[in-house]
């Protein structure tokens, strides 16, 4: 009795945020498909919708390498595939000497856009690069020395880095031509993939081509246009009405409109994303843990993947990874639980207005949101967060806001919202690195346990993957247990393409979107 009366107030906290937003959870009926480019029987061309659009296209820009590689124009020495596992892609092969030794062997028939053959000196150029300009890939490479030698590349780590082989993988070391004539890193970089840009509008569109030269196999479309549709409403209806033929993370509330309609083909699959709430350790509130563990027993993970999709969740990786695990032992709903830890700390309701103080002021937290990965989940979510928080004295201000970069700089926050993927590498130790280490660039909150630390850093030379996977799940555990974030669920990924197009498939690894095999009749 007590879920369903939790799930209906959500539900009405819910629907009037999203009426006030001007969003909808109600289907729209879909509209005769409109004539687009597509339909063009001298060209296929296809019209894509995108969550995210950069401002530049220099893989070494932040995570700019994912939207390179989403579009089809970059590529790494390794690839990932469906099952998790590595591949060779412009790497024909690769060893390590169980050390700090790694050899690749670059593939002879690799050849940039222009036509120039990709060797194992263009391979260290482009790898230096981004070492040379951004911070991230340094503390996820560890490389300490690169020599080229015809197709070979050696590289030799810092230390022993059992990662490295998964991290390669990453866009942020895409291969770039460095030397390309005319080098325009930001506007057109040149690249081994299907597609060379042909136009860029920073934040707003891309233009692509096949590429005439690409070295593995045929090319599926002639060009393709991506727009940058930021909000999923938009997305679904600029599919629903014509303007774009292909597009991805749709919202759950929306997505069922395609999957019964034959004008559609839909793709969904567990997600290896995981919703963060992530908590600023250095606030006056929530530097104490009793608050922290007092907020996590009044967050209903269940009646929230009811209003929103997917699972509950748990710990930081989903159960859809291989180092995602059941098992852990994480905090449940249990409001009166959360109350009686306040009232242990504390932290009471003196003057009677149903919010508890701390020094003689109302806590009230702060709560800023954006939308993340092109969803309005976080929206939701913070809405139903405020009235649960309420229900145990702690009041809470929601600020919504186009970006939390100036956020994090300023350190003024106590909750944001992040829907991460945990598997990018398919390896643990790339987030946490990150995320988690108690001075890793994405540890916005400022979270330290040098507990936490030692395991992270143990990953280094481990190279075994069901022992990484053990490590795995006691970092897991500890972040749980010092509610380090709050871990809202895991929402399955989705692409949706209308009928004309074919071979279009959601990858689990998601800076993977356009191959070579995608068709359009």
């Amino acid at each position: 009795m007590m879920k369903k009366t939790v799930l209906a107030l959500l539900i009405a906290v819910v629907m009037g945020v999203l009426l006030l937003t001007g969003c909808s959870t109600k289907e729209v009926e879909t509209p005769v498909q409109q004539d687009t480019a597509a339909e063009s029987t001298e060209t296929k061309h296809a019209n894509v919708g995108l969550f995210w659009v950069t401002a530049t296209l220099d893989n070494t820009s932040g995570y700019t390498g994912w939207v390179l590689s989403r579009i089809g124009v970059a590529e790494s020495l390794i690839r990932i595939t469906d099952e998790m596992k590595y591949e060779g892609l412009i790497a024909e092969s690769w060893e390590n000497d169980g050390d700090k030794t790694w050899k690749f062997t670059i593939r002879d028939k690799v050849t940039f856009s222009t036509g120039k053959k990709v060797d194992a000196e263009a391979v260290k150029k482009s790898i230096q690069r981004s070492l040379d300009l951004n911070e991230r890939a340094g503390m996820i490479s560890q490389i300490d020395t690169m020599e080229a030698d015809g197709q070979t590349i050696t590289i030799i780590t810092k230390e022993p880095y059992a990662a490295l082989i998964g991290n390669l993988a990453e866009p942020l070391f895409a291969i770039i031509d460095v030397d390309a004539e005319n080098a325009d890193f930001e506007n057109a970089p040149i690249a081994t993939g299907p597609y060379v840009v042909e136009g860029f509008q920073p934040e707003e569109s891309i233009e692509v081509v096949k590429s005439v030269n690409y070295w593995n196999g045929e090319v599926g479309l002639d060009a393709i246009t991506f727009r940058h549709i930021p909000d999923s409403n938009t997305r679904t209806m600029a599919i629903q009405s014509g303007e774009v033929d292909i597009t991805g993370s749709i919202d759950q509330s929306q997505i069922n409109v395609f999957k019964d309609n034959d004008n559609f083909i839909v793709d969904e699959i567990p997600s290896l994303r995981t919703l963060f709430a992530y908590i600023n350790h250095q606030s006056s509130v929530l530097s104490d843990l009793n608050i922290r563990k007092a907020l996590s027993h009044a967050i209903d993970r269940e009646s929230y993947a009811l209003l929103i999709g997917g699972t509950p969740g748990t710990g930081m990786f989903s159960n859809a990874l291989p180092f995602g695990n059941e098992k852990l032992k994480a905090d449940g709903f249990d409001p009166e639980k959360a109350k009686e830890i306040l009232d242990h700390a504390g932290y009471t309701d003196t003057k009677g207005d149903g919010i508890r103080e701390m020094n003689g002021e109302n806590i009230v937290l702060e709560i800023y949101q954006t939308g993340a990965h092109g969803s309005s989940a976080p929206g939701i979510i913070a809405a139903a967060m405020q009235a649960q928080f309420k229900e145990i004295g702690i009041g809470a201000e929601i600020r919504t806001v186009e970006n939390l970069n100036a956020i994090y700089e300023e350190g003024k926050f106590d909750i944001t919202f992040s829907n991460d993927n945990t598997g990018i590498t398919a390896d643990p130790q790339s987030f946490v690195q990150i995320t988690y280490k108690a001075d890793a660039t994405r540890n916005y909150g400022k979270y330290s346990n040098p507990e936490m630390d030692q395991y992270i850093e143990s990953l280094n030379s481990v190279f075994d993957p069901q022992e990484r996977y053990e490590i795995a799940a006691k970092i897991s555990q500890i972040a749980i247990d010092d509610v380090a974030n709050f871990y809202i669920n895991y929402i399955p990924l989705n692409i949706v393409g209308n009928s004309r197009i074919k071979n279009l498939k959601q990858q689990p690894i998601d800076y993977y979107m356009i191959t070579p095999d995608i068709k359009m009749e």
